[in-house]
């Protein structure tokens, strides 16, 4: 409890907590570009395969493309999604028409500077696949 004494401390706390509001939300919502996508192959968890790429627009746009050449997808499907707090519903498109749907990863390891979203499949349990901002192109 704050003293009536020290309502110093209290402005102090307040504006402690403002400032941090900002640094939240800018990791609320998904790193806006080019994922790529990585997955496990089936019954061997060493075994990472590369797959496809995605780009993550604003106004609730994506684009799956099975494969990319620098930074623009090969043959890509547009969709849509929709945020639900960090779970990321797939409208239409590739991810909705295999059943998938994703979880906002922040910003918080070396290995995810920009965060990652992780795929479920229909049952809701993780698809072993998960997508990752594409940082070099």
């Amino acid at each position: 409890m704050v003293s009536p004494t020290k309502p110093g401390l209290l402005v102090a706390c307040a504006a402690a907590l403002v400032a941090a509001a900002p640094a939240a939300e800018a990791h609320a919502r998904p790193y806006m570009g080019l994922y790529d996508c990585t997955g496990y192959a089936a019954g061997d968890r060493d075994a990472l395969v590369p797959g496809s790429s995605i780009v993550v627009k604003s106004g609730g746009r994506y684009q799956f493309g099975s494969s990319r050449n620098g930074k623009r997808l090969n043959d890509p499907v547009p969709g849509r999604y929709r945020l639900q707090g960090r779970k990321i519903v797939f409208r239409s498109g590739a991810f909705k028409r295999a059943g998938l749907s994703g979880v906002w990863n922040p910003p918080g390891s070396p290995s995810a500077p920009k965060g990652f979203i992780a795929l479920k499949n229909r049952q809701g349990f993780y698809a072993n696949l998960a997508c990752y901002p594409a940082l070099g192109n």
